[in-house]
């Protein structure tokens, strides 16, 4: 079974991890565009280099790709006739795109469990795949836990006001320590040293951190998220989860105090995470999933609108000034970070949610759906 997998490869970026554990029960070739220079793929090539010829020369039975984190949407990806998966890590933040170009492959997985019927309903062959961890970087180092509660990512105070508003409580309570840029061993050495390890999900999302600290033997503080964590791990048995600020705090002094419970839950954490939730278990149930289906070789020329509605969203006029519109909204952000946490949060959460995002929103679709319209008439 030869692969080619497809994907623009950034620091920490999920489909490393995903290429490690393919390469242990398949023959994986690589290609595409790399920001670091000391990660080469086998075939280096641009954002959006012709697909053809890299699959003419490489001859591969699947053609797997991961075009998120650094985007690489490759030309031609219609024109391929060998079987075509798409791997989505981040589906809720690109689905306004991702549901139109996910309609171009054979096979579907997202990391999000509530866009599988979203895709499906668009007649889409989708299925869940949650993050996970890689056992030989995400392992515990056995160094000494001196780090009561700690915190890995990304620290935000526009783009995610109520994590910001957790972690700043948080310190006024505890020794927390906060670690962003931490990647790989880096990071997992940090979760080694961390008595507790404090998550709160980006748009309810099962995040890779559930995995990663659970793997180094850390005990898991995470907001709860019903359904998303119900069949993979049981709150109280290998983690434990708040509901409000109030019980962050409370449960995170009582776990720091019962040193025996907290161990307890974090080792029940570490053995369910090492036996089922490992990148090399994804891989091996995605090759469960591509085996049941009986590939053929379809007419691009029906997918071809879908694509069209891709490209259009993600290169039309006001899909860039929305980026430079972020870009340069640093001297707002810094006026906001200048306020009481309390009023802060209250001013972030009110600005995030006005009707000029859907508004915007609405005049891209206008746009796009426009184009399409018009070339559909120039070509008749």
């Amino acid at each position: 079974m030869r692969f080619l997998f497809a994907y623009g490869y950034s620091t920490g970026a999920t489909p490393y991890y995903y290429e490690r554990a393919l390469k242990e029960v398949a023959e994986v070739i690589t290609c595409g565009p790399s920001s670091d220079r000391g990660k080469k793929h086998d075939i280096p090539c641009s954002k959006n280099a012709d697909i053809l010829p890299i699959i003419k020369n490489t001859k591969p039975d699947y053609f797997l790709l991961f075009p998120e984190a650094n985007l690489f949407l490759p030309d031609n990806i219609e024109k391929i006739t060998i079987p075509k998966i798409l791997l989505l890590s981040d589906i809720f933040l690109n689905f306004n795109w991702q549901k139109y170009y996910a309609q171009l492959f054979d096979i579907v997985f997202v990391a999000q469990r509530e866009y599988v019927e979203k895709l499906k309903e668009k007649g889409v062959n989708a299925y869940w795949l949650p993050h996970a961890c890689d056992p030989k970087i995400h392992r515990d180092f056995h160094l000494p836990r001196t780090y009561d509660i700690s915190f890995v990512g990304t620290l935000n105070y526009w783009h995610n006001p109520q994590r910001s508003f957790y972690l700043n409580n948080l310190q006024k309570h505890f020794k927390l320590e906060i670690f962003t840029n931490a990647w790989f061993e880096e990071a997992a050495k940090i979760y080694s040293q961390s008595k507790i390890v404090f998550n709160i999900s980006r748009d309810k999302d099962l995040g890779a951190r559930y995995f990663e600290a659970m793997s180094c033997g850390s005990l898991l503080l995470t907001d709860l998220l019903g359904k998303n964590l119900n069949n993979l791990f049981v709150p109280g048995t290998h983690f434990v989860a708040y509901s409000s600020m109030a019980e962050a705090i409370k449960l995170t002094d009582y776990y720091l105090k019962e040193n025996k419970k907290r161990e307890t839950i974090a080792k029940r954490g570490q053995k369910e995470v090492l036996k089922k939730h490992t990148y090399l278990n994804r891989v091996r149930f995605m090759l469960q999933i591509i085996s049941k289906y009986s590939f053929y070789s379809p007419s691009y020329s029906s997918k071809f609108d879908n694509l069209y509605k891709t490209y259009l969203y993600l290169n039309n006029p006001l899909f860039g000034l929305a980026k430079a519109r972020k870009r340069h909204s640093f001297s707002l952000e810094g006026l906001i970070c200048r306020l009481p946490v309390k009023l802060r949060i209250k001013v972030v959460s009110i600005l995030t949610r006005m009707n000029w995002v859907w508004i915007n929103r609405i005049i891209r679709w206008g746009y796009y759906l426009f184009r399409l319209k018009l070339e559909q008439v120039m070509t008749k």
